[in-house]
């Protein structure tokens, strides 16, 4: 299968004498043709127009000597290195704050456990350990 020079579509070259096919029909062939005979006249006529004379550029930016574009870009980068300062600064000034925010809703639930063991009468259970743990405490540190 060969694609058309023309339109591009893949077709099967059906003569096999001569030349290579190169288009996939006779339409193909002709308009190609029509579009190259275009070109070589437009290419023609636009040979004999003669140019343009080229007006030089003319730089409307100050001229800038070697120092002082130096000290423009230190500028620039002082400029870009402070934004990306305050954006660091914002960026863990919001964790630092959602950090608070945590570590005081932690707090809060501590708080409210121990509001919930403190409302609570100790069981009799609870009351032999807080006697005897004291007892204890005191015979192993004679021991060592």
């Amino acid at each position: 299968m060969i694609n058309c020079k023309n339109c591009n579509k893949p077709f099967q070259p059906t003569f096999n004498k001569g030349s290579e096919q190169l288009y996939c029909s006779i339409k193909c062939r002709q308009e190609n043709a029509q579009k190259r005979m275009y070109e070589r006249i437009k290419n023609d006529i636009m040979g004999n127009i003669p140019k343009p004379i080229e007006k030089p550029i003319v730089n409307q930016q100050p001229y800038y000597n070697s120092n002082e574009l130096f000290e423009l870009k230190l500028e620039i980068e002082k400029m870009k290195y402070e934004q990306r300062l305050k954006d660091i600064e914002n960026e863990y000034s919001n964790k630092l704050h959602l950090i608070n925010n945590n570590m005081q809703h932690i707090l809060n639930k501590i708080e409210e456990q121990e509001n919930i063991y403190e409302d609570k009468e100790p069981s009799q259970f609870e009351k032999v350990i807080s006697g005897i743990a004291p007892l204890i405490l005191e015979k192993l540190q004679k021991q060592s």
